[in-house]
């Protein structure tokens, strides 16, 4: 992939390591990767690629860089992606997720009296 790149931000909090990753094709930021590790447990808050740039499988390059920085650096050995928003997981987007080795593990919904859905809660999980 030519003129890709990342910049990596961490910032270190008492209990855990919080990294924001924002890959680039030359000049350009194509997105935002955030993730936390706490006693070797991952949790990705957030993987986003520019629309202009998915299915080019930017997405999950930089999916596999992070979860093979964390498996090394951090002998981490499973990512949780945890959500509470059920438009996170349109199709499109669980099926990335699917594509790249993650399964989901965990679905609860709070439903309203009148059978409206205000909080899904999601765990996608992967062994690395």
């Amino acid at each position: 992939m030519n003129g890709l790149r990342y910049k990596i931000s961490k910032f270190i909090k008492p209990d855990r390591f919080i990294y924001n990753v924002k890959p680039f094709i030359y000049n350009d930021n194509i997105g935002n990767l955030d993730f936390t590790i706490k006693d070797k447990q991952v949790i990705l808050d957030n993987v986003y690629i520019n629309e202009n740039y998915r299915r080019n499988k930017y997405g999950s390059f930089f999916l596999e860089k992070m979860e093979n920085y964390v498996k090394k650096n951090y002998q981490s050995k499973s990512i949780r992606l945890l959500s509470y928003y059920q438009p996170v997981f349109e199709s499109h987007v669980l099926s990335f997720f699917k594509k790249n080795g993650y399964v989901v593990t965990y679905k609860n919904a709070k439903i309203f009296e009148n059978g409206q859905c205000y909080e899904d809660i999601y765990y996608i999980d992967k062994k690395i």
